[in-house]
């Protein structure tokens, strides 16, 4: 009776063992599909934002004038739509030194200065990048930034980037 008992209980084991092993296999392509969903997604918003003609029609005025009324408005509405279409936590408009010029979403103060500091090499690479994930300086939470050059339509000149802040929570855990 031991043995068959010891016998039933290993076969029970291997098969919980086995059961458990498929699915942390499932979860796990679910997580990596949910993630390369996440990014394509990312990219897109990359595509649209660098050379989308408000950048020349609307963006550059602003960075010319940022006093001038009618620009402004116009870019803090697409910032609005950026923000509200979408998992991001700011947006962050900033100028070719990396300065913040306007900022939408949370109550944060702008940007840090190693974000500034990214911001300021995908203007001068053209390119855009995504930070790692980090605490933020002033509030702690988590989170990523994608930063975006914002590209002129005829030229090969970069007039500023955006910063999407992206919270973590909402893709990650």
């Amino acid at each position: 009776i031991v043995g068959l008992g010891w016998f039933y209980y290993e076969r029970a084991k291997e098969a919980a063992e086995r059961n458990a092993r498929e699915e942390l296999l499932f979860i796990d392509r679910l997580k990596s599909d949910h993630l390369e969903f996440w990014r394509r997604q990312r990219i897109s918003d990359v595509a649209y934002i660098t050379r989308n003609p408000l950048n020349d029609r609307v963006v550059a005025p602003f960075m010319a004038d940022p006093q001038g009324g009618k620009e402004r408005q116009a870019v803090l509405d697409w910032m609005g739509a950026i923000l509200k279409d979408s998992l991001y936590r700011n947006v962050v408009l900033v100028d070719t030194q990396g300065q913040a010029r306007l900022t939408l979403g949370s109550a944060e103060p702008g940007p840090a200065d190693e974000e500034c500091n990214t911001a300021r090499e995908a203007i001068q690479t053209g390119h855009s990048s995504l930070t790692h994930l980090h605490v933020a300086d002033a509030s702690g939470r988590l989170h990523t930034m994608m930063i975006v050059p914002l590209m002129q339509q005829d030229a090969p000149v970069c007039m500023g980037a955006m910063l999407l802040e992206i919270d973590p929570d909402d893709f990650l855990f």
